[in-house]
């Protein structure tokens, strides 16, 4: 059974949402919004402690046919709304509010400065769980162009041409290499790099943000775009999940957990729950594996009510929403993707350890790793979303993707077990179901196929993956701005061709 494309999504906009404006609203009239028309860029710089990455703000404030302002956004956004309405506050400020694409709201507001040339922007709301961007905008700011193509020359015009340059040693574990040495063609990435430096950024279409490839454990292909640079943190929406598989293999190892023991057995203070009044037989092995058999609804877009993760998302208490679905299917028997499994194997391993997840994560996996630019979305009880949301540049990703390929290794320390890894990248759904491991898709000829190669993959909305070819000693990961429906797998399809070529 092929997962759909609806399916493939997952919550990494959890982490993105704020960093873009994406409504067409009108502003009250007055007769001081003529002060603020005008074509307004900057760069919005998000930095946390060690987390850091930077996003493009491109907005359009023009007169509206009614009067007053529209406001539009002219980049890749993330936020499908509008029209919200605009409220100009004073000569100098206006302020709006308006609703995501999940649960909460998201607030602009901005403050023209005195000489009418830079425009301040500040970004927030419930959705951001606490946090906020702020960005300096101004009129065709040639900083921010950078965003607006996907790679530009040094005279500012946009780059058409490539060749294979070899990547750069960076403090950050990873040995460098170039395609020939390490029995590559570059001939085919070439390509592949000319057709990307064509995006236009178009609604529907693929815009990506990286590509990298690492082989016989060098990196080996490195190529950011659209502003993305090797020092900036990038959302990986629901990748998340396969770094939460790994978590867990951590926990099983150091016997603090095992994927045999059943769900409810962590929850003995959710008594009045369905899973716990009814003693639901479901296994942490069948949280990981997605055949739980949970009545679950993530087929819609996020955006409706009947999604069952929205709702999640809105939940105070996430454990006490999941516990209570009822199930659908007996435990074992059928594959359902849905986010709920992670979110609740996250809760699990926190209660197994007795320290919160991402403590546990850092030490064991993040740390070792040498992964310090990251950061976690979190849920509204505070905890962090297990399920999507993380953020890490890509270098980091192919890490992740290099520890598997190396049966559980980085540089020589042992992470996480070989048998974890191989539990991981083992079908554990029916035989006549989409093949999947402990939140690890299997590639074949039949699904996520890479030129008839056998391996796996982690999968996140937007066109996040990180790919493992293991008969190659292969990982490939891509980023990309894919936030519509069915824009996930566009990302993937585009590069396989090229990198089935350039490994043959």
């Amino acid at each position: 059974m092929r997962m759909t494309d609806d399916r493939r999504l997952s919550l990494g906009l959890i982490a993105l949402v704020g960093a873009a404006l994406t409504i067409v609203a009108r502003a009250e009239v007055s007769p001081d919004v003529p002060r603020f028309a005008g074509h307004w860029t900057g760069v919005a710089t998000d930095k946390d402690g060690a987390f850091h990455t930077e996003q493009g703000i491109d907005i359009e404030i023009r007169p509206a046919p009614g009067g007053g302002l529209e406001l539009l956004d002219r980049d890749r956004g993330v936020l499908r709304g509008g029209p919200v309405p605009v409220h100009v506050t004073s000569p100098s400020q206006w302020a709006a509010t308006w609703q995501g694409l999940f649960p909460g709201d998201i607030s602009a507001t901005g403050t023209l400065h005195e000489d009418g040339a830079m425009l301040e922007i500040q970004l927030g709301g419930s959705i951001m769980a606490g946090s906020s961007l702020h960005a300096q905008l101004r009129r065709d700011d040639p900083v921010a162009r950078r965003f607006q193509w996907p790679r530009l020359q040094p005279n500012g015009r946009p780059e058409y041409g490539y060749r294979y340059v070899a990547p750069i040693s960076r403090d950050d574990g990873w040995m460098v290499s170039t395609l020939e040495q390490e029995g590559m063609n570059p001939a085919p990435l070439e390509q592949m790099v000319r057709s990307i430096l064509r995006q236009t950024g178009e609604p529907g279409t693929n815009v990506t943000d990286s590509v990298l490839i690492a082989r016989h454990g060098h990196l080996v292909f490195e190529e950011y775009f659209w502003g993305y640079r090797a020092d900036l943190a990038h959302g990986i929406s629901s990748c998340t999940k396969s770094l939460t598989s790994i978590i867990v293999g951590i926990a099983a190892d150091r016997h603090e957990l095992h994927p045999d023991a059943r769900v409810s057995s962590y929850f003995p203070d959710y008594p009045d729950t369905r899973w716990i009044k009814e003693r639901y037989p479901v296994t942490i092995d069948q949280l990981l594996s997605m055949d739980a058999g949970i009545e679950w609804n993530e087929d819609v877009p996020y955006d409706d009510p009947r999604n069952t993760t929205r709702q999640l998302l809105a939940a105070s208490d996430p454990n006490a929403f999941i516990l209570d679905q009822p199930l659908a299917h007996p435990p074992g028997t059928h594959y359902d993707y849905n986010s709920a499994m992670p979110t609740l194997a996250g809760t699990i391993v926190a209660r197994a350890v007795h320290e919160p997840f991402e403590a546990f994560a850092q030490r064991y996996l993040l740390e070792p790793l040498g992964i310090r630019n990251f950061r976690w979305a979190r849920q509204r009880d505070g905890t962090v979303l297990a399920a999507g949301g993380f953020a890490m540049p890509p270098r980091d990703m192919l890490k992740i993707g290099q520890l598997m390929l190396d049966g559980g290794v980085w540089k020589g320390k042992r992470i996480v077990s070989a048998d974890w890894v191989r539990q991981s990248t083992s079908q554990h759904t029916p035989a006549d179901h989409y093949a999947y491991g402990y939140y690890w898709h299997l590639i074949n000829p039949k699904q996520w196929s890479v030129g008839g190669e056998i391996g796996y993959l982690a999968a996140g909305q937007g066109g996040q993956f990180i790919i493992v070819i293991p008969r190659r000693a292969l990982v490939a990961v891509i980023t990309s701005a894919n936030w519509q429906a069915g824009g996930t797998p566009l990302a993937f399809e585009s590069a396989s061709p090229y990198l089935a070529a350039t490994i043959r």
